[in-house]
């Protein structure tokens, strides 16, 4: 199940994404699956969390799309589970704010602020998919 897209300020190693995902959804680092290409999720091997990430050149370069798998892990807040994850990276996390406008996001500040901010959306869909590291 599609959970979230979340852009964030800088590209990280994966070991760094696995360990934010798995403090913030209370899962063992083992049932976190890193992807490059969408179609690495078809094998199912019981992962909790797989995410795909995407490089783009914007001032939050990565992309992570994230599908949670068990239901019970699903965060009832997900501006609160987007803001962890960002603090857990030490970085700024863009998200959608719900509304019909594809150029209004929210910016969840690594310090706890969250704003709306515009940005032009083509050039954050303007992504190739990527391999962390």
């Amino acid at each position: 199940m599609f959970w979230q897209d979340i852009f964030v300020c800088e590209i990280f190693p994966r070991a760094k994404v696995i360990s934010a995902f798995s403090k913030v959804f209370g899962v063992n680092e083992k049932m976190i699956k890193l992807i490059k290409d969408i179609e690495e999720m078809t094998d199912n091997d019981g992962s909790s969390i797989i995410c795909q990430s995407y490089k783009s050149n914007t001032d939050f370069p990565l992309r992570l799309s994230i599908y949670i798998t068990d239901e019970k892990i699903v965060p009832l807040d997900e501006q609160g589970a987007v803001s962890h994850i960002g603090r857990e990276l030490g970085c700024d996390a863009l998200m959608s704010d719900e509304s019909t406008n594809p150029y209004i996001l929210l910016c969840n500040s690594k310090d706890g602020n969250i704003n709306q901010v515009s940005v032009d959306i083509e050039k954050y869909d303007d992504a190739e998919e990527f391999e962390l590291q």
